[in-house]
């Protein structure tokens, strides 16, 4: 072939649908050693995409012999035509990737900055597409590289909240955790809406393995009303601490109830050796 056409590139499109298909749209303008258009005129390309810099190895190369139009423009599907190379097995991941555009022998290189993103989220990306959203077995930072958890929030702005659950319905929001070994048990924290039928505007702990082998009524094991009242063990808590179905339980010899009298002053309630209750006045909290 002869000598005769260097290439500017100039647009990446993108995918050509938004289910991931093993190839990508991608135009080029023509000109030739002078500069000027090749307008309407069979062109043969070869196009590679470089891995790693504008010189780096070629992991996937094919010829094209399209026709330009009226203003030097060739539009190509990269990744259609026959190639020894497979498209599909390229790991968009390990970028970044160069497309490099060659028209006989004298070619121009272009930094493939935005790679398609259908192609990158099935070959590059730890996140899958699953029916009704995505998810990835990797540990996920959100504001940070260090990943202790599968999940991390960190952030250095004290006026930054770092994650909200949200839902619209009076159910409210709910985030469950389960521990999946023998004997564990399924909880969830609950935060409902003020137009809950049954538990208006409240936080809870439920534990659904109790609901499911004894039922709901004995599933709540903490609950914060919307006045601040804490139930535990009932899900109407007549006090600021109601404590229903069991005990309180107070195992510290120098521990008790403490209480303020009219005046002011701080009593501590505990038991003495026959069960009688003495008042010790402290230094209130």
């Amino acid at each position: 072939m002869k000598k005769i056409f260097t290439i500017a590139i100039a647009l990446i499109i993108g995918s050509t649908c938004a289910q991931s298909p093993n190839k990508m749209s991608y135009q080029a303008v023509i000109r030739n050693s002078s500069g000027a258009l090749v307008t309407s005129q069979a062109v043969s390309l070869q196009i590679s995409i470089l891995q790693g810099s504008a010189t780096g190895n070629s992991v996937y190369t094919e010829t094209q012999a399209p026709t330009t139009n009226t203003n030097g423009l060739v539009s190509l599907e990269i990744g259609m035509e026959s190639s020894t190379d497979d498209f599909s097995l390229i790991n968009w991941a390990d970028g970044p990737y160069f497309i490099k555009t060659e028209t006989d022998i004298t070619g121009g290189v272009s930094q493939l900055l935005s790679v398609p993103y259908a192609l990158y989220a099935e070959n590059g990306s730890k996140w899958k597409e699953s029916t009704g959203g995505l998810y990835t077995n990797t540990s996920v930072g959100i504001g940070t590289s260090s990943l202790p958890a599968r999940l991390n929030v960190s952030s250095s702005h004290i006026d930054t909240v770092n994650l909200i659950l949200s839902n619209s319905t009076p159910a409210g929001s709910q985030l469950w955790m389960d521990a999946e070994a023998s004997g564990g048990h399924l909880y969830k924290l609950v935060s409902t809406s003020s137009s809950n039928t049954s538990n208006p505007g409240f936080f809870g702990i439920k534990d659904e393995t109790v609901v499911a082998d004894e039922g709901n009524s004995n599933a709540w094991r903490l609950v914060i009303d919307k006045t601040g009242n804490v139930g535990i063990g009932t899900t109407s808590a007549l006090s600021k601490l109601q404590v229903s179905g069991g005990d309180v339980y107070i195992n510290d010899i120098n521990s008790g109830v403490i209480m303020t009298s009219p005046n002011g002053s701080c009593w501590r309630i505990t038991p003495d050796n026959s069960g009688t209750l003495v008042s010790t006045a402290i230094t209130c909290p």
